[in-house]
């Protein structure tokens, strides 16, 4: 069984005479097409500007290590935190925005696939703070001792 949703964009670009309180383009038109362009252009621009950086701020910190051991390892975790916040949101916004703009030029209308692509872009605000509370210690080792008290009090009750 396919699930279909009715195109809409001939409603959307005749209803309004007197201007847009609503933009809506032809997949085939060029505005559309330049728009995205740009957009998958940046946003790519962007990704390799935090690879570049990543790559730079990881020799340096392997070049000045750091003699400490306790310094050494919250560098590292920090350092890992870092990369998982900008990989991160790679996972969850870009890849299912690129994959609901992917089945516009497809001209692909699946309500599921849409539905589910969408349920990922909740999850943006939660991934950069989970990855902080997971990888450095004194923040998991603060989240393990409340829910241990936690645990400790609801086992006595």
């Amino acid at each position: 069984m396919e699930l279909r949703a009715p195109t809409l964009s001939s409603f959307w670009l005749e209803e309004y005479k007197n201007g847009p309180i609503f933009v809506s383009a032809k997949i085939d038109s060029n505005a559309f097409i330049i728009t995205y362009s740009f957009v998958i252009f940046t946003t790519a621009l962007n990704y390799s500007l935090v690879i570049f950086f990543s790559i730079k701020i990881t020799r340096t910190l392997h070049s000045h290590v750091i003699n400490f051991k306790d310094s050494k390892i919250y560098g590292k975790q920090l350092h890992k935190t870092l990369i998982i916040q900008a990989i991160g949101p790679l996972l969850v916004a870009n890849v299912p925005i690129l994959s609901l703009i992917a089945m516009l030029f497809l001209k692909v209308e699946n309500v599921v696939l849409s539905l589910v692509f969408s349920f990922f872009l909740g999850w943006i605000p939660i991934v950069n703070p989970l990855a902080a509370m997971l990888i450095i210690t004194p923040y998991r080792t603060k989240i393990k001792n409340i829910f241990s008290k936690l645990n400790a009090t609801t086992t006595t009750s």
